[in-house]
């Protein structure tokens, strides 16, 4: 490598409000250098990118591209200046083409003016030869599973001449094949003198294919190496760091109680594989897997959003055959989404109304009609035990902080006075005051005999907070720890080793 940097970020910092998110940091990336840039959810790394990327500006420090000081405007500016990038949520068009996607703004045409679809045909195609991909270059994109999705973004990359581009979690979704492939194209990028900077959980990854690699935390960058003289240990360790190690809330070190929910030989298309587990009663039981993991499917499934393609789901020794989320209710599960604004709350309505909608039947008078003083003093309770800090009931919901919309969730769920409820990241883009209030609620509600559900990719939310944690990896389950194993060092190394069941 050489002594010029294709990238070069001097003292960056940003903040949301009072909240600063990135400090001060000083990065830089080579022409064909693979960068690894890692750190725990929350450390800052979608934050840099975006800024990289021109989604953000920096609050303070600047900017070189080939050590010329600039500015990145906005993400065409980005685009322009060489810089592409591939989110975990890919960017493509689902209802064109995988053609027309590539050459989305820089369409080929012949010298009539016409578009030259059977150059750019030929281009593609070429490409994925290369590749070894076999795709269809004339299906729509939004019918092709995510992985094939994902090395057309590649390719997009490619033909728009980037020089830096950013990989977000691009192994989510792929199987060992399909993982060979985008290495081929990464170090087919490498040759062509590309910059890659390469974000992802999976440190056999960073071995695999990075040269260097930098780690963030609480948006301080601690340390930058080449991957070669830096063991697992030593990148664990400053990734989740010293002092949030083994912070247990839930102080149970076992928990017996009968079995309430039962899954048998769950499988979903390529997401799941054959899962079984148990949860007990009262008990708050995690399900650990970073994304394309099947952990947020197997959420959803379980409250009837999706169903399984076999398997058996049982409640009480009752087989469950939910075509619906109000089956789920019907037989005592209630669910806590995480897309909170996108599936959760009803915007437009009331604090109040949200909190009642899944529980009407339980609040209406002998004529049928909604008894509005018994729903007030119901949620009033509510907002005084979590602390929902609101001007009135009947305030919007969607004027609230993410901390307070999701306490109203969680007593959405109270108030509908299900045996079983099931929360997707429940603490998803809030801070860390909320956090913890949630976490004291969660384990009352599993003290008066409610069962907690909680889907997460977050490990230190789930050793603060579960009796047991069950993690899956690639569709499969891995292992299931409790007791002494609920140990987050342990369960990260587990969550970054090579791929395959615990023995």
């Amino acid at each position: 490598m050489g002594d010029k940097s294709f990238l070069r970020l001097e003292n960056i910092a940003k903040s949301f409000a009072s909240n600063l998110v990135l400090k001060d940091v000083n990065f830089s990336i080579e022409p064909g250098e693979v960068r690894a840039l890692l750190g725990e959810n929350g450390a800052g790394k979608s934050t840099m990118i975006k800024i990289i990327a021109g989604v953000h500006r920096p609050t303070r420090g600047k900017i070189y591209i080939e050590e010329k000081e600039t500015t990145i405007a906005d993400p065409k500016d980005g685009l322009d200046k060489g810089i592409s990038v591939i989110y975990q949520e890919l960017d493509l068009l689902p209802a064109l083409t995988v053609v027309q996607n590539i050459f989305l703004g820089i369409e080929i045409k012949n010298r009539a003016g016409m578009l030259d679809k059977k150059r750019m045909d030929q281009m593609v195609q070429e490409y994925f030869d290369s590749m070894d991909i076999s795709i269809d270059i004339h299906a729509k994109v939004g019918e092709l599973p995510i992985a094939s999705q994902q090395m057309v973004a590649i390719a997009k990359a490619v033909e728009h001449d980037a020089r830096l581009l950013i990989m977000d979690e691009p192994s989510s979704s792929l199987t060992n094949r399909e993982l060979e492939v985008l290495y081929k194209q990464i170090r087919q990028l490498k040759e062509r003198n590309v910059a890659v900077i390469y974000i992802s959980h999976r440190l056999e990854e960073v071995y695999d294919i990075c040269d260097t690699v930098t780690i963030l935390r609480d948006g301080v960058m601690l340390r930058t190496s080449k991957v070669s003289q830096m063991d697992r240990h030593e990148m664990v360790t400053l990734m989740i760091g010293r002092e949030i190690t083994e912070n247990r809330i839930n102080m149970r070190k076992e928990f017996e109680a009968p079995v309430i929910l039962t899954a048998k030989g769950i499988c979903l298309d390529r997401l799941l594989h054959d899962v079984s587990f148990e949860v007990k009663k009262g008990e708050i039981f995690g399900i650990l897997g970073l994304v394309g993991s099947g952990a947020i499917e197997l959420g959803k499934m379980l409250y009837g959003v999706i169903h399984p393609d076999a398997g058996e789901i049982k409640v009480s020794d009752k087989i469950l055959h939910m075509k619906m989320p109000a089956d789920a209710l019907e037989n005592s599960v209630s669910y806590v989404p995480d897309e909170r604004r996108a599936h959760g709350i009803f915007p437009l309505l009331s604090v109040e109304q949200n909190s009642v909608i899944t529980s009407i039947r339980n609040y209406t008078n002998r004529f049928g009609f909604l008894d509005h003083k018994k729903v007030k003093a119901a949620f009033v309770e509510y907002v005084d035990r979590f602390g929902i800090k609101i001007a009135s009931t009947d305030q919007p919901i969607r004027f609230l902080s993410g901390g307070n919309q999701q306490k109203a969730l969680i007593a959405r769920t109270l108030l509908s006075d299900t045996d079983i409820i099931i929360l997707s990241c429940p603490t998803k883009g809030i801070d860390v005051g909320s956090k913890f209030d949630i976490y004291s609620i969660l384990i009352d509600c599993a003290k008066q005999g409610k069962t907690i559900i909680a889907v997460s990719q977050e490990i230190t939310e789930l050793v603060r907070i579960c009796d047991r944690i069950l993690m899956l990896k690639e569709g499969e389950v891995y292992h299931e720890y409790m007791g002494d194993e609920i140990s987050e060092t342990l369960i990260y190394h587990d969550l970054l080793a090579e791929r395959g069941r615990k023995q």
